[in-house]
């Protein structure tokens, strides 16, 4: 008898779910992990055909991503933790997860009928959406399908969709708090070019959170970043060198704008954290691999991709007109960046 994902996972020294993902063919995984378990299943006898004869069985769930997350350098810890979350569960219930991702060109009236058509074609029993830029209209249209949809970091009260999403004007009150307590003055924000509605809340949680402590006597220092590294760094840069004032520490919305800003006063003679402190929400892989590692708000993705995937499965065994939004809190990771 061949062996089975397990007992390779195991042998490997893997996650069950990272070894899943290669031999099924799922994102998630580096392309160096899935040769890895691909050259070692061949070779102590993995049974292939398995996974064809289960797929025959499997209903299929279609995981669509965002314009946000499709950009390149943004698909990180985030979907990656999410999508692992999600296949846990569905695997065990047997079900198959294909992946869709999106971009701002292909959300033409065209590419919305080609991709009706495709859904109907793979008879998915169900759909979840992911990305905090979801478009209203872009949900609307997929509610002709009659399947169930959940949403994962979006929600809209009038839609009859149920959703999974981040208390991100909690993570940007904590934010607030520890700068201003750590550091005794009021801290600067690092603002997002690229707008979705999950910022704003952050962005209102942290300067609510100054108000209600009595900080906010003078307009908070407000510096406006590219969503990329990059290109928060060449912006960062642009700030430094007009001479604009700086704060003693800086929340920024994502962890990408607080590295690329790390960076940029790395390079102009400033030392992270003693000059200026920085500090980053979602808590991606880079986050704890630069230097100083980020101190960031803890999105906590493989849970949220979980009970994603818990409540498509309630609503194909249950079904209801009643929607509700489960709201995961965030925690503070203290590192080094502040």
């Amino acid at each position: 008898m061949g062996i089975t994902g397990k007992e390779l996972a195991k042998k490997l020294k893997l996650s069950e779910t990272a070894v899943s993902m290669a031999l099924h063919n799922k994102p998630g995984v580096s392309t160096e992990t899935r040769r890895k378990v691909l050259k070692a299943a061949e070779r102590y006898g993995y049974d292939f055909d398995r996974i064809e004869r289960k797929n025959t069985n499997k209903r299929k769930i279609c995981l669509i991503v965002g314009n946000y997350l499709s950009k390149k350098g943004r698909v990180t810890l985030f979907f990656e933790d999410i999508t692992a979350g999600i296949n846990q569960i569905l695997e065990d219930e047997m079900c198959q997860l294909d992946i869709n991702m999106l971009n701002s060109m292909q959300l033409s009236e065209n590419y919305i009928n080609e991709l009706l058509m495709n859904i109907r074609a793979a008879s998915y029993s169900g759909l979840i959406l992911l990305g905090a830029d979801m478009p209203k209209s872009f949900i609307q249209a997929l509610l002709v399908l009659s399947l169930p949809i959940v949403l994962i970091d979006t929600f809209y009260e009038d839609l009859p969709c149920s959703a999974i999403t981040v208390n991100n004007r909690f993570g940007g009150a904590i934010a607030a708090n520890y700068l201003a307590t750590k550091y005794l003055e009021e801290p600067g924000y690092l603002r997002c070019r690229y707008r979705v509605k999950n910022f704003d809340k952050r962005i209102n949680g942290f300067m609510e959170r100054l108000r209600d402590d009595g900080w906010s006597r003078h307009k908070v220092n407000v510096h406006t970043l590219s969503h990329t590294i990059e290109g928060a760094k060449a912006d960062m840069e642009n700030i430094i060198k007009k001479g604009e004032p700086l704060c003693r520490a800086y929340f920024a919305e994502t962890d990408m704008l607080a590295i690329g800003a790390i960076k940029a006063l790395q390079e102009n003679g400033y030392r992270v954290p003693e000059d200026v402190a920085i500090m980053g929400f979602e808590n991606i892989t880079l986050a704890s691999l630069i230097d100083p590692k980020l101190t960031t708000i803890d999105i906590p993705s493989t849970y949220m991709g979980q009970l994603a995937a818990e409540k498509i499965l309630e609503l194909l065994k249950y079904p209801t007109n009643h929607t509700s939004n489960t709201k995961v809190s965030v925690s503070l990771i203290e590192r080094e960046s502040a």
